[in-house]
């Protein structure tokens, strides 16, 4: 068990003038701490990607600091023991909101110990599974081995795992006094549909800026969905569908048609282009050419 810190750098302000070509910016020095404990997976997931100088899946994590500013709101749905929520405080700072989500008491409890931890009084916790509806009952799979992979689904698939009856309840609900969101993140192991299919009202109203849905395919299979569900879904609303950059580049563009082949877990934003495009500024396309001696 150990306390480890996580130290980076903000873009808080990002101008560019057309007149003169030239880009202004200013950065801030952040940080914030957890706790990690070697002996649990999740954590050792975490610990290998900070031993490597980058952030817990540099996707999500580099595209958090591009976008995320002071006073924004933001929502974790599965934060686990919050590597992305304690960040999203990071970059609010304190007059921003940030609203975790999970199911599991064990993960509750990590969350609460590293609230306290960073002393974030603008997290708020809530021991939720989230779905398409508040009042289902669907059944839900803790893994001791690994949190990060625990699941839920409308009617267990593998009888011989540890399962429990919990009530589902939905985004429409949970966030109906919020109106304006800069961010969702989902990573709930294949149940994102659901989730998804229960924030319409916050899709309708345009509520939220970004969503940020972890694509599993295998775990998406197991409730029913699929990639060309959830692009048609949020196509619906006007939302454009992403690949997020590990790099840290500007997210890529998949225009209905074009096939998604990957041997990895990516993560996509659905967003409207303008507002990304403005939001974003400027994206350097340096590391298209490697090693730099080619250039």
């Amino acid at each position: 068990m150990k306390i480890t810190k996580i130290e980076f750098k903000h873009t808080i302000n990002l101008a560019y003038d057309a007149e003169t070509d030239r880009y202004t910016y200013e950065n801030k020095d952040k940080s914030f701490s957890l706790i990690l404990d070697e002996e649990k997976q999740n954590h050792k997931t975490i610990d290998n990607w900070l031993k490597t100088g980058l952030l817990y899946e540099s996707d999500v994590s580099g595209l958090l600091c591009k976008l995320l500013k002071p006073n924004d709101i933001a929502v974790d749905v599965g934060a686990n023991i919050g590597f992305h929520t304690f960040l999203m405080s990071a970059l609010v700072e304190s007059t921003g909101r940030v609203y975790a989500y999970e199911p599991a008491l064990e993960s509750i409890r990590e969350l609460e110990q590293n609230k306290i931890l960073n002393k974030a009084l603008n997290v708020t916790i809530n021991q939720k599974l989230l779905g398409e509806r508040h009042g289902d009952k669907v059944d839900f799979h803790f893994s001791q081995q690994d949190s990060g992979t625990s699941y839920a689904i409308r009617t267990k698939d593998k009888p011989e795992l540890g399962w429990e009856k919990m009530m589902t309840y939905s985004l429409n609900d949970e966030l109906k006094s919020q109106t304006n969101i800069k961010l969702i993140k989902l990573d709930v192991e294949g149940f994102e549909g659901n989730i998804l299919r229960g924030a319409a009202d916050l899709l309708v109203g345009n509520r939220v800026k970004y969503w940020v849905v972890e694509y599993a395919p295998h775990c998406l299979a197991r409730n029913g969905d699929n990639l060309e569900g959830l692009r048609s879904f949020m196509a619906d609303f006007g939302l454009e569908m992403f690949v997020l950059d590990a790099q840290g580049g500007f997210p890529k563009l998949l225009p209905e048609g074009l096939v998604l082949v990957t041997r990895f877990i990516p993560n996509l934003l659905f967003a409207k282009k303008d507002e990304l495009v403005k939001d974003w500024v400027m994206d350097d396309v340096s590391k298209f050419v490697s090693p730099p001696s080619m250039w």
